[in-house]
């Protein structure tokens, strides 16, 4: 702050989102620490890329209209074996898996 000049930090200092189980911590140099549990709702099934409880023509056409788009894996969408890129391998996971979902 330029009156006093003092130095702050807003934001987390570290993230350890690597938990098996999903869990996230987080340190704040000012608060301490804190923990995260998410409870994300799930596809209904794997390859239903557009959660309407069915693999069908649809999800590949989802998957296809983002080909080639990429990020953190589980973070692309179109991405169904979230390994960050959707290619040909996340039509063929889709296709694999035609059919309603159980």
């Amino acid at each position: 702050r330029p009156e006093d000049d003092a130095i702050t930090f807003n934001g987390l200092w570290s993230v350890y989102p690597y938990f098996a189980s999903g869990t996230i911590i987080g340190s704040d140099r000012e608060r301490g620490l804190f923990v995260w549990s998410l409870d994300l709702p799930s596809s209904a099934c794997d390859g239903d890329a557009n959660n309407d409880n069915t693999v069908d023509v649809n999800d590949v056409s989802y998957v296809l209209f983002r080909l080639g788009s990429s990020g953190s894996p589980g973070a692309v969408d179109g991405d169904a074996n979230l390994d960050g890129v959707v290619d040909v391998n996340d039509i063929s996971y889709v296709l694999f898996r035609l059919g309603p979902c159980a």
